[in-house]
């Protein structure tokens, strides 16, 4: 997957190239290690890579409702949210609105735009 990065200067962190044609297990351990992406050396590799890194609806949905309670604590002047009884702060944005740049790439849409991760 090569997702569309809007902002210049944002980072993007792609784990190593599938070696191996068949590597659903790596590109699913790239995902917990926080990874956005994995290098592809076969057309093959590519549905999956796609289907690793590419949020669900829910998940893309899930981060919109974390940015818009996060935007609604900071305009109250606080610094940190409250969202299904998880801290969010600015750590958590950022994680959150990088989720929604990666749905916006792969077609998902909402309602806003993400602030810049």
């Amino acid at each position: 997957m090569v997702p569309k990065v809007d902002h210049p200067g944002q980072l993007w962190f792609v784990d190593h190239l599938l070696a191996q044609l068949e590597a659903e297990v790596g590109s699913s351990r790239a995902t917990l290690r926080g990874m956005d992406g994995k290098w592809c050396i076969h057309p093959s590799q590519v549905e999956l890579a796609n289907d690793v890194f590419t949020p669900t609806p829910a998940q893309f949905d899930h981060a919109l409702a974390q940015l818009d309670a996060y935007e609604a604590a900071t305009a109250e002047g606080r610094g940190a949210a409250t969202f299904e009884g998880r801290m969010i702060d600015e750590a958590s944005r950022k994680m959150a609105a990088k989720l929604v740049a990666r749905g916006r790439a792969a077609g998902l849409d909402g309602d806003r735009l993400p602030e810049s991760p």
